[in-house]
């Protein structure tokens, strides 16, 4: 074990990699039920997916998506042990946490086969996408009336 080492007002907060955290998960109301290793899963879980949309861009064989499109991980329990340091319990109480927040749904392949694991959008995810779809619709009908009124000046004239 390394002797403890104090960062100094000079040092550089520099690390290899980063796991994204979704601040979300800690201010929601919603997800206040969530534990550390449930928001730790997720986190670990969306940092996978992210691995899923490289194997798109870089149009390898293998694809983690299904017939609808939907994107999706396989990572083995034991994995997930492994990488959280937490026992199996634990983990099934993280996993049914997320799954009671719709934050992810798990389908079977099979006997001694890993699940596949689909990744919900959370909440704030999905408000947004909802306001984004809101001004596209805005912005639409909003270039027809400039349209119809110039057409109607046309007219006039």
């Amino acid at each position: 074990m390394y002797e403890f080492t104090p960062f100094k007002k000079t040092d550089k907060l520099l690390f290899e990699s980063f796991i994204q955290f979704p601040r979300e998960l800690l201010n929601r109301e919603e997800y206040k039920v969530l534990s550390p290793n449930a928001m730790l899963l997720y986190s670990i879980l969306t940092d996978r997916l992210g691995l899923s949309f490289k194997q798109i861009e870089s149009n390898k064989k293998i694809q983690f998506y299904d017939a609808k499109g939907n994107m999706y991980v396989i990572f083995k329990r034991e994995e997930i042990q492994e990488k959280l340091h937490i026992g199996r319990s634990a983990l099934d109480t993280a996993v049914l946490q997320l799954k009671e927040c719709n934050l992810i749904k798990e389908t079977k392949q099979g006997k001694n086969m890993p699940n596949i694991i689909y990744l919900g959008k959370t909440i704030g995810m999905i408000e947004n996408e909802k306001i984004e779809e809101i001004r596209s619709v805005q912005n639409q009908h909003s270039g027809v009336q400039e349209i119809n009124t110039h057409e109607c000046i046309k007219s006039t004239v």
